[in-house]
């Protein structure tokens, strides 16, 4: 095979594979307030150790319900407290689809699109189903308010929700287009744009591929460089005249984790060290083999609804400049001041973006989670 067919094949038995963990890992629920009603003997944790080990299910037909972040209108204006104008968290379809498609053309990239012609500007593997205008409006909605309501909380949020759509495909392109040696151009956007680690982009929560929206300079405002509202959208040149004011990054959650907030200068460094890191088979282990199936250390693995989530106190994101001082992306949203993002709030000193899929500091999926 040629090594374009080489990189399909790898980044196609990614995504399987770690959306079989993903779900794996999502049998415990994402929460704590959930987990903490398991009675969990040492026979069922050793149970569900083998398939935390393994990878896989005891019953290979196990399905897990994941929610997606656009299940539910919940997340409305309304819900979200929207003060400001209406019109900038509309979705103007027909700016989107005309922009949309010259951005795809400029780039020689063709998106596969959703069942209205909707272009989708993750991995070909991971469609949504659906995925349509209306799917993507809510989508853009939730990343839209995370952006408003917390990585943008110290200023003003001038991008629309169209915006920050047209800004996914933008990047989304960028990544897949080919460059020539002499296009100096759309070589500084692909060296500027690309994601850290390389990996293919899902739209499947809680996924360590799942799209986030990140800072590519921390500390400062939020933007895309599209035309901040109430400017309408109406070409690319708009954005590419804009370049130097955009301070996102669509990125996978697993790299926008990785970067926390460190500066960028050491980013080489985190790459080496995934690349040097080597699981031991008592922590992953594919061919370990699984004892027998017993459904009663089995339970229901729903999630929590969206407006379970929001009075859970979720917080799917976070940043090392919260308001509080705080910078916890703890899953049972409390703000007591400490600064990793482990489940128990613990103040062991580490700062890792644990499972409530938040992500350097943006709003996730704006620094994505998962969104």
């Amino acid at each position: 095979m040629s090594t374009a067919e080489d990189q399909s094949v790898l980044e196609r038995n990614l995504i399987r594979d770690l959306d079989r963990f993903t779900d794996v890992r999502m049998r415990m629920s994402w929460f704590k307030v959930n987990r903490n009603g398991i009675e969990m003997s040492p026979e069922r944790f050793q149970y569900l150790k083998e398939e935390w080990v393994a990878g896989r299910f005891h019953n290979p037909d196990t399905i897990i319900h994941r929610n997606h972040q656009w299940a539910s209108k919940a997340r409305s204006t309304t819900n979200c407290s929207w003060t400001g104008d209406q019109g900038q968290v509309e979705f103007d379809q027909a700016a989107a689809a005309r922009v949309a498609e010259e951005i795809q053309i400029w780039a020689r990239v063709r998106l596969l699109t959703g069942e209205d012609g909707c272009p989708y500007f993750g991995h070909e593997d991971t469609t949504p189903s659906p995925w349509s205008r209306s799917v993507c409006h809510w989508a853009m909605l939730v990343r839209f308010f995370r952006l408003w309501s917390y990585c943008n909380r110290c200023w003003v949020t001038i991008d629309t929700v169209t915006g920050i759509y047209l800004e996914c495909i933008f990047q989304a392109c960028i990544w897949k287009m080919p460059v020539g040696d002499g296009d100096f151009v759309k070589l500084r956007l692909k060296a500027t744009y690309e994601d850290l680690l390389g990996l293919p982009l899902t739209a499947k929560r809680h996924d360590p591929l799942n799209y986030n929206l990140g800072h590519r300079c921390h500390g400062e405002q939020m933007r895309t460089g599209w035309p901040a509202w109430p400017q309408p959208i109406e070409s690319l040149s708009q954005r590419l005249e804009r370049d130097e004011e955009n301070n996102i990054l669509l990125e996978t959650q697993a790299s926008n984790y990785l970067k926390h907030n460190f500066h960028e200068k050491w980013y080489p460094d985190f790459v080496q060290m995934v690349k040097d890191i080597r699981v031991p088979l008592e922590l992953a282990n594919p061919l370990l083999p699984l004892s027998p199936r017993n459904v009663e250390f089995e339970f229901d693995t729903r999630e929590l609804t969206v407006e379970e989530e929001d009075e859970a106190g979720e917080l799917e994101d976070w940043e090392g400049d919260s308001q509080d001082g705080s910078q916890d992306g703890s899953e049972d949203g409390t703000e007591d001041g400490t600064e990793d993002g482990s489940e128990d709030g613990t103040e062991d000193g580490s700062e890792d973006g644990s499972e409530d899929g938040t992500e350097d500091g943006s709003e996730d999926g704006l620094e994505e989670d998962d969104p």
